[in-house]
């Protein structure tokens, strides 16, 4: 995985200067525009930048929405119509940033990251909006099928809150579903832990550790990427220049819970996964134990047979008075044979009556 993805501009450049290039090639972004009221909608597909103007005089709400990476002159373009503001245009070109919300007086400009697991580790497409009084301007880098949801409730017939209400309106609409997008996620991940959780107590195996050092680093890159987001909806509850209306404040605290949620399963998820690292090292040091323990038992209980074995296997002179009778005992083998049975099988009760088998 990737430490460092930020995209940053040469240092010491002038702000906004990226903007200031021209773009080679075809745009690989599409604008999208929702016009609407609670008596009538109006939607049109790859509306071209240079036309969005006739929808600065509209009575009704408008929604425009560029999919895709959007080129320096379109939004420069959508800049100069709406009066949006150079540093603001920068971080919606530049991906990597972190959800954040600003206020620019006449406009807010608010960006959030949304979670996605890619092939190669986790990752994140980023989402910006501009709220103005009358419009909303948001550009998404990544699946579209995210806001389809939001365009059906606009649909609708008859009108649903979202047609009869404000911009601001549409804003929680859009920002609620992308906050909610994290808990399927870690649905997946709590998923995985759990089955990590009953490998390692089944067998702990170090293909587990590696599972779970995979999920520890997402938890991680998680928490750096969600924690802004509680912030961002805080500054917009206290917001003062009357863009927020106090009913959608409402339902946008219904958001700031939704991020606190969230934070605390990624603090959870990371708390279980870490006691879960010290219990693989605990049951693999206990399953050492075990097998030390009954390798101790059988060297135990062949240590004394190895003695007598090895005394009476001395080469003894039987014309010596001092030899061992039991040399010329006629039934001194099987008798010795027999000792020898007893004493391990007197040493194998005694260590089970003590709990150690």
């Amino acid at each position: 995985m990737a430490l460092f993805t930020k995209k940053y501009s040469k240092p010491g450049s002038a702000p906004g200067e990226v903007l200031l290039g021209k773009q080679d090639g075809a745009e690989s972004a599409t604008l999208s525009i929702m016009d609407f009221s609670n008596r009538h909608l109006s939607e049109e597909s790859n509306v071209d930048p240079a036309e969005v103007r006739r929808y600065l005089d509209s009575p009704d709400i408008t929604w425009l929405h560029v999919q895709g990476h959007p080129s320096p002159e379109m939004l420069k373009n959508l800049g100069e119509v709406y009066g949006l503001h150079t540093l603001a245009l920068e971080d919606v070109f530049k991906a990597g940033q972190r959800s954040k919300a600003e206020d620019y007086e006449d406009h807010y400009f608010l960006l959030i990251n949304i979670p996605v697991d890619a092939s190669e580790g986790p990752g994140s497409e980023q989402a910006c909006f501009f709220l103005g009084k009358r419009y909303l301007l948001s550009f998404h880098n990544g699946d579209e099928g995210i806001w389809e949801p939001v365009r059906k409730r606009l649909r609708n017939e008859p009108p649903t809150r979202v047609r009869s209400s404000g911009a601001d309106y549409l804003l929680y609409t859009l920002l609620d579903s992308a906050i909610d997008h994290a808990f399927p996620y870690l649905e997946t991940l709590a998923t995985k832990i759990e089955s990590i959780e009953e490998s390692i107590f089944r067998n702990p195996d170090p293909s587990a550790i590696d599972a779970l050092h995979a999920i520890r680093h997402k938890l991680i890159f998680l928490r750096r990427m969600l924690w802004p987001q509680r912030d961002m909806i805080n500054t917009l509850l206290r917001d003062e220049e009357g863009l927020i209306h106090e009913q959608t404040k409402v339902f946008l605290r219904d958001c700031y819970d939704h991020t606190v949620q969230i934070l605390e399963l990624v603090e959870s998820y990371h708390e279980v996964s870490t006691s879960m690292h010290d219990l693989y090292l605990s049951s693999l040091s206990n399953r050492m134990n075990e097998v030390m323990k009954i390798l101790t038992m059988i060297a135990t209980i062949f240590i004394p047979l190895s003695f007598v074995v090895g005394l009476y296997g001395m080469n003894f002179d039987t014309r010596s008075p001092w030899n061992m009778p039991e040399l010329k005992a006629y039934y001194g083998y099987p008798i010795l044979l027999l000792l020898m049975l007893g004493a391990g099988v007197a040493m194998v009760i005694y260590f089970r009556r003590k709990g150690w088998f």
